[in-house]
């Protein structure tokens, strides 16, 4: 049976591709460019589609294996399998040629990117002026419009360094924080936030993509 073995450059990484998503053990040069492992798969027309999808930048490599090697390998390699995977947003999700890899970053991983980056909206709909009124509403309603899902709507303009921890559905807990609100008061709030996968998704790997 044919494996097809798709590579990553190194230079990907650098720019801030999640480390994650490959190995560090299979690593191979190609013209003087390092590439790292990133997904496999046997199916033919997953093959091609990730090569229409995906930049030209990958490096492809076709194997012949017999089934007790592919099985083997298949074990040790899993979570980098092309499979069609379902990410989450708001009220719907879609599916996506993808890794468990590249999944597994966007719905775990997601909170180290929000913390860093300090962002809890890419796209705030209200500040669109060029776009009409309804899309914006639409793009709302779709959770098109931010990275995260907002818990505690009233507290969603707040950002305040804790201890944070997820609970068994990957909520993202900020907990008993004290503030200030408008009349001077000082209140405690809880705020809670879970990723839209899909939304993490793109904006994660967009380079990725031609």
């Amino acid at each position: 049976m044919k494996i097809y073995l798709f590579y990553i450059p190194l230079i990907f990484l650098q720019k801030k591709i999640a480390y994650t998503t490959v190995s560090d053990e299979d690593i191979i040069s190609d013209d003087g460019i390092e590439y790292r492992f990133y997904s496999f798969t046997t199916d033919k027309n997953k093959k091609e589609r990730f090569l229409k999808e995906r930049i030209n930048n990958f490096l492809l490599i076709t194997k012949n294996i017999n089934k007790n090697e592919y099985e083997e390998f298949k074990k040790n390699k899993s979570t980098f399998e092309l499979l069609y995977i379902k990410y989450d947003n708001y009220s719907y999700g879609i599916n996506i040629l993808s890794t468990m890899n590249e999944y597994n970053h966007c719905k775990y991983a997601w909170c180290e990117i929000f913390n860093e980056k300090n962002i809890l909206s890419s796209l705030p709909y209200n500040l669109i002026d060029i776009i009409d009124n309804d899309y914006q509403e639409y793009l709302a309603i779709l959770g098109l419009n931010s990275l995260v899902i907002t818990y505690d709507e009233e507290l969603s303009s707040m950002l305040v360094n804790s201890g944070y921890q997820f609970d068994e559905e990957c909520v993202f807990n900020i907990d008993d924080q004290e503030y200030y609100d408008k009349s001077g008061r000082i209140a405690t709030i809880s705020l809670k936030l879970k990723p839209k996968e899909y939304n993490f998704y793109i904006h994660e790997f967009n380079e990725l993509y031609k």
